[in-house]
């Protein structure tokens, strides 16, 4: 048969060649019986059923047999299911249809298309792996892709994708992933190799009842023209904080010239275990640029670089921590301009409500400052109830020189270490704090003791508080010879 096809004309063939005389067959016979053999062979590889005729073995000692079917099966594409991936046809309801067919067996992977059009929001669920592809959505304020079509959604994963929407965002709804919503939880998760255009948020897990996170990580994930906090982490408390979030290489940038007023780099609230490595954020213009509220968090390092903060009135922040306590390795602002005016104040860092503030590396590079109002720039500002601690602070360029907040009460018994230097210190339950002259303001207990950094002949080694008070009273001890 390996001289013969299709299009073999057997009536010339009809000449037995030399051999067994009990060969007797007419080529034109063997011709029509050829062709509808080749037909039938055709029909049949031509039917979508046919892979399951056709089997595959895998390589290795141990592989065993199965069809090429099953084989195929192992990964579904968006176009499976229709999507066209031109950018114009809506291919929503095919990248939909696939997600729910591998959610439907149980799990597994999606793999997307280049150029998919979308116009509502996309709904994962558990054990569904969704990666490559570029989504372009044309809905406004609604999200991109929404996990939530279990109340527990765990073993999930979206990586190596371009998640962009048509024009430019602002609404609160507009997330190009929404982790979770009402009542649900999301856990053991994964946010990988992401780029996001044109988002209110990049990553978004709201404010509502019973809406949780906890054991997810992103990684590499570039948040381009946000208009809010790319990284805007809430939850809800009521319902348990969340708990072992993990951001690694993450990057808030906007438009040289066409920056969004009111953009920042995160604000990560009611999570306990963070874990940050490498989160930075370049030209945007917020009033607080990177804000923690109610964590306890690691964080390697965070970079604020190009960032342009404006006000008349209030406070600016260029990192915030508020509640919780805080382990920090670097942080660092390069190039950044603050103008402030009227009653405005600016800080590099603002520590309120009770937070404890361990920072390894501060350091500030030319912090261009306009400053025509009644209050100044801070390098660290407290509200009287936060402590933080420092090892080294650095400055270059035009960076204004180093200060602390002095406008508030207790300020300065708050700032524990300063450059290296210590300010405050706790004997048991005694505070001990540095300085020329006794306090005359902030609130002290009996034994409050403060530090005279000039002693000199004939003078004393310090103060000590006897009657508690704001500030109470303080009387000198350990006087010095002359």
């Amino acid at each position: 048969m390996a001289n013969y096809s299709k299009t073999t004309n057997f009536g010339t063939k009809d000449t037995l060649p030399t051999g067994d005389s009990q060969k007797i067959i007419r080529g034109t016979e063997f011709d029509t019986e050829f062709d509808n053999l080749v037909t039938a062979i055709s029909t049949k590889l031509d039917s979508p059923a046919s892979s399951a005729n056709v089997n595959f073995l895998q390589s290795g000692a141990t592989a065993v047999s199965r069809t090429v079917q099953s084989k195929l099966r192992d990964v579904v594409s968006v176009k499976d299911f229709g999507a066209v991936g031109d950018g114009v046809a809506d291919d929503t309801a095919a990248i939909q249809a696939a997600i729910d067919y591998v959610y439907g067996i149980g799990g597994g992977t999606v793999v997307g298309a280049l150029n998919c059009k979308t116009t509502t929001t996309l709904k994962m669920g558990k054990n569904v792996i969704f990666s490559g592809g570029s989504i372009v959505c044309s809905a406004t304020n609604a999200p991109i892709i929404q996990v939530d079509k279990d109340s527990l959604n765990f073993f999930w994963q979206i990586k190596d994708m371009t998640l962009a929407y048509a024009a430019q965002q602002t609404g609160a709804s507009a997330a190009a992933i929404q982790i979770s919503t009402t009542g649900k939880v999301a856990y053991e998760f994964l946010i990988e190799n992401i780029l996001v255009d044109k988002a209110t948020y990049a990553i978004y897990l709201p404010n509502l009842t019973s809406c949780r996170a906890f054991l997810g990580r992103f990684v590499n994930i570039n948040a381009n023209k946000c208009s809010g906090a790319a990284f805007t982490i809430y939850g809800d408390l009521s319902g348990g904080a969340n708990t072992t979030l993990s951001f690694i290489d993450c990057w808030s940038v906007q438009t040289v010239g066409s920056e969004i007023a009111g953009s920042s780099l995160c604000d990560i609230r009611n999570t306990q275990n963070v874990y940050i490595n490498n989160l930075a954020g370049d030209h945007l213009q917020g009033a607080t640029l990177a804000k923690f509220v109610s964590c306890s968090a690691v964080i390697d390092a965070m970079a604020l670089e190009s960032c342009d903060q404006s006000a008349s009135s209030g406070l600016l922040n260029t990192y915030n921590f508020s509640g919780g306590n805080y382990v920090v390795g670097t942080l660092t602002t390069t190039d950044n301009n603050i103008n402030i005016s009227g009653s405005a104040s600016a800080s590099m860092v603002r520590v309120d409500s009770s937070a404890q503030v361990n920072i390894g590396l501060l350091e500030n590079k030319n912090t261009n400052v306009t400053d025509t109002s009644s209050d100044n720039y801070y390098t660290i500002s407290i509200d009287g109830t936060g402590f933080v601690r420092n090892e080294q602070w650095k400055s270059t360029g035009s960076t204004p020189a180093i200060s602390t907040n002095e406008f508030a009460a207790n300020v300065r018994k708050r700032v524990e270490r300063l450059n290296g230097i210590d300010y405050t210190r706790f004997e048991g339950s005694k505070l001990v704090i540095y300085g020329t002259a006794a306090p005359t303001t902030g609130t002290y207990a009996v034994g409050d003791q403060l530090i005279n950094t000039a002693p000199a002949a004939g003078g004393n080694i310090g103060w000590v508080c006897t009657t508690a008070g704001t500030p109470g009273t303080w009387k000198t001890f350990g006087a010095i010879s002359a």
